[in-house]
């Protein structure tokens, strides 16, 4: 009995891992985000007070994209499996008064219908560090860490 080892054509693992990038290719541009139903909010946060706008998407073809949420903000990278997205959890915010700093972090996750057309979930969180976090919670009328999460829809523009 003869052995034979079996070595894979350049060709076959082209369409190999083509295959395994099957899914959209979201279109770089200006592309709207729109708030959905509120999932969870223990932030006291008003729904109109969320973001909702464009943004810039770059899609960088290499299973990633970069996000510019256009508010001042720095940008971020997202990473693609097929359909579904995460852009990991971020420093969106940070503010430091007398000694007390309170962030807000932001993560994203969801998947794209097309390449012009994508939903998912945002994730909020608020935290406070220092002594003056117990006069600001009592002021703001929650609890640190506090939590929003928002389903959202985002649909190229341009």
């Amino acid at each position: 009995m003869s052995r034979h080892r079996l070595v894979p054509s350049a060709a076959l693992v082209t369409l190999a891992l083509a295959l395994g990038a099957c899914g959209p290719n979201p279109e770089s541009g200006t592309w709207i985000f729109t708030n959905g139903e509120v999932i969870t909010n223990t932030c006291n946060v008003d729904e109109a007070d969320i973001a909702e706008g464009n943004f810039t998407l770059l899609n960088n073809e290499n299973g990633s994209f970069t996000i510019d949420p256009e508010d001042g903000t720095d940008p971020f990278l997202c990473t693609l499996d097929g359909a579904d997205f995460i852009c990991p959890e971020r420093l969106q915010e940070s503010t430091t008064n007398f000694g007390t700093t309170v962030d807000l972090r932001v993560e994203a996750s969801g998947f794209f219908d097309s390449d012009v057309f994508a939903s998912g979930r945002q994730e909020a969180t608020l935290s406070c560090t220092g002594d003056g976090c117990g006069v600001i919670a009592a002021g703001l009328g929650l609890d640190f860490p506090c939590t929003s999460v928002v389903n959202f829809n985002a649909s190229f523009k341009n």
